[in-house]
């Protein structure tokens, strides 16, 4: 079989809406109904041919290998300096090389809900802290760092980080992953854990009963906890002209909305479109495209808008592709989620689904596709009895 002229690749984390609990996530049997007259033909691997599941993965670490930047693992991403680089690209920041010499890595606020063998962690985007509560939060925070020569700093990209520690050897998730997991199995990793999991400990306590924490405590709201340090690594000669002299002619063509995407995408001097620029009926070239909407209404708590953000994904790339793989063209779509999934779409995966529709239509009316089983549909019709 000659391989496909065109291939999709979806990064889709929280696609299809399955259990993010590592210990009970199953392939799905089946999709949602979409509303339409197609049937998606989208065939999962583990199903089709009886794969084991691939490691579980964030997003992050499946898109920097398929432009270029094959080093990393979801324990060690280069996020911090990525997000820095980006921003003095742009001139956001000026200062950057400075702090990432003293090291630097992610420390996003978040809620640990601790129970006796398992703790759930919910990120909380600096959106939900207005500017009163994140300033307090990082003057405290900082007062406490100090003594170690160590800073809290709020950009850019409104996000926070740690400066000062060396967190090259760093293994930890970010924090988007491990929501809805349990998070007590994925601490931090690394030659120097102990020092991260004490600041974290020590954290904590200073944030117990911050005056913001009981503010928000008061008016429902999950406080801010702990922080989460994560993204640490260091990039291929830790330089943004080094990234951009490399040769990207073979990338395909890149899709995506993800402030990391257009980071990254800064970083390399390639071109990150929107996702509303993506035309699924008409595309004619390889492309990779990052779409985080599921995850994001997952990590909102917004159980509609997940279940908008999956049907927006099957009218806008899934079923206008299988359209026009169904009429000839050859299209294989590969769709990847952060729980070891793969589900293709080609003109064998279409084959596969009409015959287990027929299977499943001949398992339902067993009589209709005999005979005697037509004649008495055509007796009934005629005679206006069963």
């Amino acid at each position: 079989m000659s391989p496909p002229a065109i291939n999709i690749t979806l990064l889709l984390p929280a696609f299809p809406i399955v259990s993010q609990i590592p210990d009970v996530a199953k392939v799905p049997t089946s999709m949602p109904d979409t509303g339409e007259t197609d049937v998606l033909a989208l065939q999962y691997a583990q199903l089709l041919w009886g794969c084991a599941q691939t490691n579980q993965e964030p997003w992050q670490s499946q898109l920097l290998p398929r432009l270029g930047l094959s080093a990393f693992d979801g324990q060690h991403l280069p996020t911090a300096r990525i997000r820095f680089h980006a921003a003095a690209l742009s001139g956001t920041i000026v200062s950057h090389r400075e702090l990432i010499a003293a090291g630097l890595a992610c420390a996003d606020p978040v809620h640990l809900q601790a129970d006796h063998d398992s703790a759930k962690l919910y990120p909380i985007t600096l959106s939900d802290l207005d500017s009163r509560e994140a300033g307090s939060l990082l003057e405290s925070i900082n007062e406490f760092l100090k003594q170690d020569n160590v800073q809290l700093i709020g950009n850019p990209d409104s996000r926070w980080y740690i400066a000062g520690l060396d967190a090259q050897s760093l293994a930890s998730y970010p924090p988007s992953f491990l929501a809805h997991r349990n998070a007590a199995a994925f601490m931090p990793e690394g030659d120097d854990k102990g020092r991260w999991r004490r600041l974290m400990t020590e954290l904590q306590m200073l944030l117990h009963a911050h005056p913001v924490n009981l503010e928000r405590e008061r008016r429902g709201k999950l406080t801010v906890n702990s922080l989460w340090f994560w993204g640490g690594a260091a990039l291929p000669d830790d330089g943004d002209t080094h990234l951009r002299d490399r040769d990207h002619a073979h990338l395909p063509a890149f899709y995506g909305d993800d402030s990391f995407a257009d980071a990254l995408a800064d970083c390399l001097g390639v071109e990150c479109r929107s996702l509303t620029s993506l035309d699924s009926t008409t595309i004619n070239t390889d492309a990779l495209v990052v779409d985080t909407r599921v995850s994001d209404a997952l990590l909102a708590g917004d159980e509609s808008g997940m279940h908008s953000a999956q049907q927006r994904i099957l009218a806008d790339w899934l079923l206008p592709l299988q359209r026009r793989i169904s009429a000839g063209e050859s299209i294989e779509v590969s769709a990847y989620n952060e729980d070891g999934q793969l589900g293709l779409l080609n003109a064998e995966a279409i084959r596969l689904e009409k015959q287990n529709r027929l299977r499943r239509n001949l398992a339902d009316n067993p009589d209709q596709h005999t005979v005697g089983g037509r004649f008495r549909k055509f007796w009934q019709r005629f005679t206006g009895r069963p």
